[in-house]
C-alpha cells in the first residue's frame, strides 16, 4: 500500500478559498500544530503553476505516519505569505501543487528550495501522482537528524 502521508486532496474556488484535507492526524483539542502558508506561485517557460506551501510543526521530533485525511484546513490563498519572486495565485487555473512541509524549523531556505524547483515537482507530481518524501538535511538551517523534515506533495483541484 503507498504511504500518503502528508500528501493532500482538496479544492479551492475562484475567489481563492481553499478546503484541504491532509493525510496526518487531527490535532488533539490543545491544537499543538503549527502552520504557516505561502505563496509560491511561479511563472515557468511552460506558463504559471499555483503553489502554495504549507509550513507544518507538531512539536515532535519524529515524522508522522497515518493513512487518512484527518487534517482539515480552510483558507484563503490570498492571504498566504508571499515568498520572494513569486506570482499572484491565479484562482483561473484548473489546479495547484500544494506542499506540506513537516519540520521543526520554519526556514526561508526550505522554502526557496521547493520555489527554485517547482519545474521538477510539478509534472512529477502530474505523472505519479501525490506522494511524500524525505527532504534532505542539508538543506535546513540548522540541521540535526531527528526533525521529521518530510514533504508532501499533492495537486488540488479547482471546484
Amino acid at each position: 500500500m503507498t504511504d500518503l502521508t502528508y500528501t493532500a486532496n482538496g479544492t479551492y474556488d475562484r475567489n481563492g478559498i481553499a478546503t484541504i484535507n491532509i493525510c496526518i492526524p487531527a490535532p488533539p483539542t490543545n491544537n499543538s500544530y503549527r502552520t504557516e502558508l505561502h505563496n509560491l506561485s511561479k511563472i515557468t517557460s511552460s506558463g504559471s503553476i499555483n503553489v502554495i506551501f504549507c509550513h507544518f510543526t507538531n512539536g515532535q521530533t519524529v515524522p508522522l505516519q497515518h493513512n487518512s485525511f484527518d487534517y482539515r484546513m480552510g483558507f484563503d490563498v490570498n492571504n498566504s505569505l508571499r515568498h520572494p519572486g513569486a506570482v499572484d495565485f491565479d484562482e483561473t487555473l484548473e489546479e495547484a501543487l500544494f506542499i506540506f512541509f513537516h519540520d521543526e524549523i520554519f526556514s526561508q531556505r526550505d522554502r526557496t528550495y521547493f520555489f527554485n524547483h517547482i519545474e521538477e515537482l510539478y509534472p512529477l507530481i502530474k505523472q505519479q501522482g501525490n506522494q511524500n518524501q524525505d527532504v534532505l538535511l542539508k538543506l535546513a538551517a540548522k540541521s540535526t537528524t531527528v526533525q521529521p523534515r518530510k514533504v508532501g506533495l499533492s495537486l488540488v483541484i479547482k471546484r
